[in-house]
């Protein structure tokens, strides 16, 4: 693992590619979020550990812009698990529709209320976040970073795109089987100011890195970036 509060360097090889590296500075995405972090209902201090689980179970496939209205009237009417737990499907169903969400989202939420009242509340740790219904792996360490403060990475589809083109790798389809990746993360990590860090990589890679137009031309970390240094030369392309 490479030390931490140093500039990272993330080298990685391929058959086609040899060996690529990226250079990422010490806090850039403690300072990414601070300088141009996106704001969301959720993020605020004072947000409950369930407040924080139902906006990542919202999360899930849908635009974090539609549900941060959506979100913000849900947590005034379902506070907590009980409340949500003991809400009709009917009246559920109507609050998230309009994300074109169905009903086996609703199903879920219930689901996952009834085993936090059951087990007497949310953990901070992922592996028994992961215990209960309807939380992944992505949720589970989003959770017990920005809930609990953590120390963990968080990783989904968007920061495996935006860590595999740093390091010059074709990113996994599915966050469970990119361990490269994950471990990319975890190397990134700095010491403190870590859910700043995670919310700064994820914000970075829907404004900067994104999918299919990224903004390579106006990125600060291009120049150590394996995706901008050998797509030309080597004619590796993203699929």
């Amino acid at each position: 693992m490479l030390p931490v509060n140093e500039l990272e360097t993330l080298t990685c090889a391929t058959a086609r590619q040899g060996e690529a590296r990226a250079k990422v500075p010490v806090d850039f995405f403690v300072n990414w979020f601070k300088a141009r972090g996106r704001s969301f209902p959720w993020r605020e201090e004072d947000v409950t550990p369930f407040g924080i689980l139902l906006a990542e179970v919202l999360l899930k496939q849908t635009r974090a812009e539609m549900v941060a209205d959506v979100w913000s009237e849900m947590i005034r009417k379902f506070p907590d698990a009980t409340s949500l737990e003991s809400a009709s499907e009917d009246v559920l169903y109507q609050q998230i529709s309009c994300l074109g969400l169905g009903r086996q989202r609703v199903t879920g939420l219930r689901q996952l209320s009834a085993a936090i009242n059951r087990t007497g509340g949310i953990p901070a740790e992922p592996e028994d976040l992961m215990k209960l219904p309807y939380v992944g792996v992505y949720s589970a360490h989003a959770v017990a970073c920005f809930a609990y403060g953590r120390r963990v990475p968080v990783v989904d589809l968007s920061i495996v795109r935006v860590l595999s083109r740093m390091v010059g790798i074709e990113p996994p389809s599915d966050i469970r089987r990119a361990p490269k990746v994950w471990e990319i993360a975890r190397t990134l990590l700095p010491l403190k100011e870590v859910k700043e860090h995670n919310y700064g990589l994820l914000d970075f890679a829907a404004h900067m890195c994104k999918a299919k137009t990224p903004r390579c031309e106006e990125c600060p970390v291009a120049p150590g970036c394996a995706h901008v240094k050998c797509a030309v030369s080597i004619g590796w392309q993203e699929k």
